[in-house]
């Protein structure tokens, strides 16, 4: 699989096996599988990060997957990639990572295994979706990247005054 690019941004193989990534050689394709958080191995939709001059100049570094007169998408803001993966920690340590790109969740795996607390937003802001499903995990502490910081702070802040903030 050429994803060289990731592994030199500290993404590694067991990590890419363990969240279904795959490479498309016919379209130059990153293929992402976004997971449903509430059940395990159901796909709700398959983004892709394209690699080709023409598709990024057309459709844009990420898109979601079309093939064979499909459209894989969904609406991004009502999931959290990576929440089926980190759940159990995040209920674990009381504590979440939020990022706004996929290559975090997966960094954050490649670093922690199954110890990782991070989810994202896929996106710079944060859905109402999104917000409750942070707001469910009865959470002691969240740390949100430095993107999304000021989206997400009044919100939790508003929700719930047990939260600790802390800017990644």
């Amino acid at each position: 699989i050429p994803l060289k690019e990731w592994e030199n941004d500290f993404i590694d193989y067991k990590t890419l096996k363990k969240f279904n990534i795959r490479y498309n050689f016919r379209n130059e394709q990153i293929v992402i599988p976004h997971f449903c958080h509430s059940r395990d191995n159901t796909v709700v939709g398959i983004r892709v990060r394209n690699n080709s001059e023409y598709a990024i100049e057309n459709f844009g570094k990420y898109s979601p997957l079309y093939q064979d007169g499909i459209m894989y998408n969904h609406p991004l803001g009502k999931n959290l990639y990576g929440l089926n993966i980190s759940k159990d920690s995040i209920k674990k340590y009381k504590k979440v990572q939020v990022f706004e790109g996929e290559k975090a969740c997966l960094q954050s795996y490649t670093g922690f295994d199954e110890n990782t607390i991070a989810v994202s937003l896929c996106g710079s802001n944060c859905s109402l979706m999104q917000k409750k499903l942070l707001i469910e995990e009865d959470l002691g502490t969240v740390q949100v990247d430095e993107w999304i910081f000021f989206e997400l702070v009044p919100v939790i802040i508003e929700a719930v005054t047990t939260y600790k903030i802390e800017r990644i």
